[in-house]
């Protein structure tokens, strides 16, 4: 698994995504497929690319997804440590909101007909596993067997974002990519990322299903309370977020120390300055062919949602 072989598997995802939502765009094909149809296509367009090219590239699985074993005191830590990003996840959503949509309660309010236990399947658990086997799995191993570690955390965040394909989520999904990724880096695997991204989900799940009264109508408060009262969220949470943060990045340090030893994420930024000088910065460029691809899409998209 190599960086063209990696975005090849990005530009079918695309691809997939781009006809699922022209098929379900035609109102014939929509009546026939509910809530639990959306969204276990949504997975697929993330698990088929991977698996062809698994298939493809005849490597072992556990190489190729990153499946190793880590201690038991990192899976822990690694739900610890995402607990303590979700403050900046959430000034991240706040200030999004002054310029785009609350895409997640979007998402969450088309899901009110299924049992709660379905949402947290899909939401929590089947979700984070599709996506990180995907992004933080075969995705950063292809970019980075090319690049430094660098190189691939900031891709594959990119990439993260982008496929998300709202700028709601586009923003602190790539916020979580980067910290996820170097959690991927910390450890060497792909499960730390996977627990972590279960426990950001499991806690948006939990807190909707405790306040369903409340919950559908966020993104119209949203809507109805004054840009001050927006602000002063925003910075409040932009407080505490400082402070979590902070603990989350000393929690990353202990993680790697415990897996790697002494130095293990000082070694992401001094491979990226070596790499740089041994090829230069054309090869990041290069890599960046499907990120292109994909913000052509998102501007047509705007573009055409601005017409109709």
């Amino acid at each position: 698994m190599d960086s063209k072989k990696s975005g090849w598997i990005f530009f079918l995802m695309v691809v997939l995504n781009v006809g699922a939502s022209l098929l379900l765009s035609i109102q014939e094909v929509h009546v026939w497929i509910d809530t639990m149809g959306i969204l276990i296509i949504s997975e697929m367009i993330i698990v088929i690319p991977c698996f062809i090219l698994y298939l493809l590239s005849k490597e072992k699985i556990v190489n190729t997804f990153g499946i190793h074993k880590i201690r038991m005191g990192t899976v822990f830590l690694s739900a610890f440590y995402a607990m303590m990003l979700a403050p900046l996840v959430a000034t991240l959503n706040a200030v999004s909101l002054f310029f785009t949509d609350n895409a997640a309660q979007v998402i969450f309010e088309s899901m009110d007909g299924l049992p709660f236990w379905v949402t947290a399947l899909f939401i929590a658990v089947i979700a984070p596993v599709c996506e990180e086997f995907a992004f933080r799995g075969i995705l950063y191993r292809g970019f980075r067997k090319n690049g430094s570690a660098f190189q691939a955390i900031i891709l594959t965040s990119l990439l993260f974002g982008l496929f998300h394909m709202n700028v709601n989520q586009m923003i602190y999904a790539f916020a979580l990519g980067i910290f996820f990724a170097l959690l991927r880096e910390a450890t060497g695997s792909v499960w730390p990322s996977v627990i972590g991204h279960m426990t950001i989900n499991g806690g948006s799940t939990l807190l909707t299903g405790l306040e369903p009264g409340i919950a559908p109508d966020a993104a119209k408060t949203v809507q109805e309370v004054t840009t001050g009262m927006i602000i002063n969220t925003a910075c409040v949470l932009g407080f505490v977020a400082l402070f979590t943060t902070a603990i989350a990045i000393a929690i990353l340090n202990w993680i790697a120390k415990r897996e790697y030893g002494e130095g293990a994420l000082k070694a992401v930024f001094t491979q990226r300055k070596k790499h740089m000088e041994e090829s230069g910065h054309w090869r990041l460029y290069a890599q960046c062919w499907h990120v292109y691809f994909l913000f052509a899409i998102k501007v047509f998209n705007l573009i055409m949602g601005t017409w109709l």
